[in-house]
């Protein structure tokens, strides 16, 4: 994540972001998904700090723990109990 956080986004994007994926809306895959990107440094969002927020909320660390026992088990199509 060295250069991700020289990337500069705009404030639409972050409010895009925020409103596209609220963490009581966010399925388990989107939050796996979105959370390889930003391992891979790909995600084209809001700045770094917003995503920590975001991931930071009690809904999505669960579950964001949750897809990491996917993750474990190799396999994205494993469905995620809350």
């Amino acid at each position: 994540l060295n250069n991700f956080n020289q990337i500069h986004f705009i404030h639409d994007d972050v409010k895009k972001f925020i409103k596209e994926y609220q963490p009581n809306k966010i399925t388990n895959k989107q939050i796996f998904r979105i959370w390889r990107l930003v391992l891979c440094g790909c995600l084209q969002g809001p700045p770094v700090h917003e995503i920590a927020t975001f991931f930071g909320s009690d809904i999505v660390r669960k579950r964001f723990e949750n897809a990491l026992l996917v993750l474990d088990q190799q396999n994205e199509n494993v469905q995620v109990k809350l």
